[in-house]
């Protein structure tokens, strides 16, 4: 189990900075008292937003020729 540092959990909660990584956003979402059945959801949304780029750094769509 990782334990996340109460300075990192103020800054997620005061908008501070996001989590740096799933192991870290977990750890926070327990502190939340989110129970692990309801991770699945928070996991997949957390992929996500995570593979989401914005649209000016996405490479064009590549249409074959």
């Amino acid at each position: 189990m990782f334990v996340l540092p109460l300075a990192n959990a103020s800054r997620i909660v005061n908008r501070v900075r996001l989590p740096t990584d799933q192991r870290q956003y977990e750890a926070f979402l327990t502190g939340c008292n989110i129970p692990e059945h309801a991770l699945g959801p928070c996991r997949e949304a957390w992929q996500r937003a995570r593979s989401a780029q914005p649209a000016a750094t996405r490479p064009a769509p590549h249409h074959g020729t």
